[in-house]
């Protein structure tokens, strides 16, 4: 599983590509958008590093979800659901990250218990239980 996403366009900004990528992948519409957080990525497969910017929309994303890639259908999952998923640890810790801001600058509420805990198991490498 992995968050919507890909390659800038020559003629695109970085905004410009996340709204088309979500709405090619998913089927669904964002307004405005602002930097969730940074990961800098070594895909031990290819060799290559990458840097993965995740954003973050500012209002509810329109419309629902459909499948517009063979096989990857799009879902909207609740955060007591996100462990059972099998995406990046990174991006699980740091989606945790974003509920507990969300809730101390939004409603004022202080996060729940039941956050990842995050632990390192080698020197490029995290677990999330």
């Amino acid at each position: 599983m992995k968050l919507p996403g890909g390659h800038v366009r020559p003629d695109e900004g970085l905004i410009a590509c996340a709204r088309r990528e979500l709405r090619e992948e998913t089927g669904l519409g964002v307004g405005e958008l602002h930097c969730a957080f940074v990961l800098d990525v070594h895909d031990r497969e290819t060799g290559r590093y990458l840097v993965e910017i995740v954003l973050m929309p500012s209002d509810p994303v329109t419309g629902e979800p459909k499948e517009c890639e063979a096989g990857r259908e799009p879902a909207f999952v609740a955060m007591d659901q996100l462990r059972r998923l099998p995406l990046q640890p990174p991006e699980t810790a740091h989606l945790f990250g974003l509920r507990d801001l969300h809730q101390r600058e939004i409603t004022g509420e202080e996060p729940s218990p039941d956050y990842a805990h995050v632990r390192r198991i080698g020197p490029d490498s995290t677990r999330v239980t």
